[in-house]
């Protein structure tokens, strides 16, 4: 599917020109809504997902206190299965963290490089998220992606 779409960063100017990839730039704002509108996917989930596919990483620091190098996602059915697709995603996705209502920053591509649902390990990465420890499923270590691949 091609995209023709032309967006404006908040704060600093930045476009995205997006033919087969969105292109952002690192260290530059975006809405959910200009985010989902170069990927698709929802403008509410954490990863989310266009045609069975992870398009996107958006996270809170509340939530995951050490993203976007860790991920430690929490309990329910979208939350998991989007965790579990993305763990099995061979490929990076621009990732996002969030700054506050309406700026998310694009920090760069990212992809899982392993994953644990070792309660010890969920538990040394939980470091003050406000989801409660006994409602983390997992932790998700990820890699930032070459520069050139992004």
């Amino acid at each position: 599917m091609k995209r023709d779409t032309k967006l404006t960063a908040t704060k600093r100017e930045a476009a995205i020109n997006v033919d087969d990839k969105a292109k952002f730039e690192v260290g530059n704002m975006y809405s959910r809504k200009q985010i989902s509108a170069a990927l698709g996917g929802s403008e509410v989930e954490y990863l989310p997902t266009e045609s069975g596919r992870v398009v996107c990483g958006c996270l809170t620091m509340k939530h995951n206190p050490e993203a976007p190098d860790i991920i430690i996602p929490g309990t329910g059915s979208i939350i998991e299965s989007e965790g579990r697709l993305f763990c099995e995603q061979h490929w990076p996705v621009p990732l996002f963290i969030k700054h506050r209502p309406g700026e998310w920053e694009y920090v760069g591509d990212y992809k899982v490089d392993r994953f644990s649902t070792d309660r010890e390990e969920i538990g040394a990465h939980h470091k003050g998220s406000i989801t409660p420890l006994n409602q983390v499923t997992s932790v998700i270590f990820l890699k930032r992606a070459p520069i050139g691949t992004e």
